[in-house]
């Protein structure tokens, strides 16, 4: 072989050699395209156009530099506003990138997503390799812009015609939510801006009056104008349940007007520092005369001054250790019903005197005293009779109050009985039992028990409707509310969500509302009767849980 032959063949062995190298580079920058994952993940990109935009805005989403045929999700994020919100995420949609590794999507962002103080969104994609490693882009940002329209609300006395001021104006979206809360100013006038176009509710309330609402189509841009007319419905206040307890020891009342379920001034206030003071309670939701302008306030029960003071009395002649009076109501002839509670200083575990107070004079007519064991659940729904409870003997007895003896009794009801609540419909009585929430039927008529009804753990409170129809159980540790539908027939159950966990509850049988209210201070909350959702969440920072019984 010669030389010149030599360097041919070498040449084509080299050429031989080399082809299939470059090849192998080739095929492995394309493989790293088709999802061979080495550093996809990095230069994975997003972009939206436009970035900024109302609620429901129409945007494009563009993806490049993604592996080519995977699934490619994409997340729509919300930032929480001043800590009043966590940060969520919601799955946006669900793509197949391209051979080249691209995707575009064009869709309108959920309106429903975006609440009153969200400001930005964020949008960001994530995918899995063919290597079986995760990839995501860099979130990208949405700037919220409100709708350009406006909604002008006047508020007017339906009688007179006057402009109100002060009133309570609520506005709810088409969601059902919130949107926000404003008071109507000297002329009458509440304006909201750049809501959700769609339906809408305006809801207004004062103190004194009744509550309105009215539903009315919100424009994309404009304003529109409306007016709410309140009709007056004085002399229905409600004194909230309060304790003397208080840190800095003074007593403070507060009020809900039964009309608006708003609430109202403070009754009284006044300094306790200055003389020794059995802790006392209201444990009813006590009707206030409310006077109308320019008159005085009609005669009618003491006042809550007088039958506090008369509760201290009874407490000072107890001689233990802790003594307190529970103020139960009023009976049926307008005399005040008074439990005084005390223990240690020879009592034992503790002891209670019932007491039915002449309304004029504050003196004994009748009393009972209660063993170990023994404790006054409530007035009866008539206000003639009290329920005592007695968790020695596991009897649940009806005690008329002018006469003091039992007239009716049921046997071995369930131990450990922590409330009841009778039932409005008929003779019988709910029992709640301590610690396994369990709930049972008692009737004293037939003197039979039935149940468990229901069961709800961690349960501490409990309470009918107006009509019987049904039962509400809480806890002091739970969100929800149990709600036993038909609970003396064929019961149902269902469950309520609630914005924190409440101690007690209590219906307002003459009017629309239910109130809840954590165990000692805290929110109250006021619900719609008939539908059950919060029409209004009322700061009451010194009181306390009412009593035993719904009177």
């Amino acid at each position: 072989m010669n030389l010149k032959t030599g360097i041919t063949v070498a040449s084509v062995l080299g050429a031989l050699v080399l082809i299939p190298v470059v090849v192998i580079v080739a095929l492995g920058f394309y493989g790293e395209s088709i999802g061979g994952g080495g550093s996809a993940g990095s230069r994975a990109e997003l972009s939206v156009s436009p970035n900024r935009g109302v609620p429901d805005s129409h945007v494009r989403i563009e993806g490049r530099k993604w592996p080519p045929r995977v699934e490619v999700g994409v997340r729509l994020g919300r930032d929480g506003a001043a800590s009043l919100e966590r940060t969520t995420e919601l799955p946006l949609a669900s793509v197949l990138s391209s051979r080249n590794g691209t995707f575009t999507i064009e869709l309108a962002l959920p309106a429903s997503f975006v609440s009153r103080n969200t400001k930005r969104l964020s949008i960001r994609a994530e995918a899995v390799g063919r290597d079986g490693r995760s990839l995501s882009s860099d979130p990208v940002g949405f700037t919220i812009e409100p709708y350009q329209n406006a909604v002008e609300v006047q508020i007017r006395d339906a009688d007179t015609g006057a402009l109100l001021e002060g009133a309570n104006v609520r506005l709810r979206d088409s969601f059902g939510r919130e949107v926000e809360v404003r008071s109507s100013d000297a002329f009458g006038m509440v304006q909201f801006a750049g809501i959700m176009p769609g339906d809408a509710v305006i809801e207004a309330s004062k103190v004194d009056y009744r509550r309105a609402r009215i539903d009315l189509s919100t424009p994309n841009s404009g304003t529109v104008e409306t007016e709410v007319s309140l009709t007056a419905d004085p002399g229905k206040r409600l004194l909230l349940p309060f304790s003397e307890t208080v840190p800095d020891g003074r007593v403070r009342v507060a009020a809900i007007d039964r009309a608006s379920g708003l609430r109202a001034d403070r009754i009284f206030e006044e300094d306790l520092t200055t003389r020794r003071a059995f802790p006392s309670e209201i444990s009813f939701f006590h009707l206030l005369p409310v006077a109308d302008a320019g008159k005085t306030a009609p005669s009618g029960p003491p006042s809550v001054e007088t039958m506090r003071d008369w509760g201290h009395r009874l407490a000072a002649r107890l001689p233990a250790i802790v003594a307190r009076a529970r103020l139960l109501g009023m009976s049926a002839n307008g005399d005040v019903v008074i439990v005084a509670e005390a223990s240690g200083a020879g009592f034992g575990r503790g002891m209670a005197r019932w007491f039915l107070l002449d309304s004029q004079t504050g003196r004994a007519k009748t009393r009972g005293e209660l063993g170990e064991g023994r404790f006054v659940g409530g007035l009866s729904l008539d206000r003639n009779s009290i329920y005592v409870v007695d968790n020695i003997e596991n009897r649940l007895e009806m005690v008329p109050v002018e006469r003091g003896e039992a007239a009716a009794s049921v046997d071995r009801i369930p131990a450990r009985v922590l409330r009841i609540s009778p039932d409005p419909a008929s003779s019988a009585v709910y029992l709640l039992e301590a610690g396994t929430g369990r709930v049972f039927r008692a009737d004293l008529d037939t003197s039979e028990i039935s149940g468990p009804i229901v069961s709800v753990r961690g349960a501490t409170w409990l309470s009918t409707d107006a009509t019987g129809s049904r039962l509400y159980v809480v806890g002091s540790r739970s969100k929800t509310m149990t709600v036993v539908n038909d609970p003396g027939g064929s019961p149902w159950v269902a469950t309520v969500p609630l914005p924190a966990p409440v101690g007690w509850i209590w219906v307002d049988r003459e009017g629309p509302y239910t109130y809840a209210g954590a165990r000692f201070g805290g929110e109250v909350l006021v619900l719609s009767s008939e539908s059950l959702q919060i029409v209004e969440r009322l700061q009451a920072p010194d009181l306390a849980a009412p009593g035993s019984g719904d009177s």
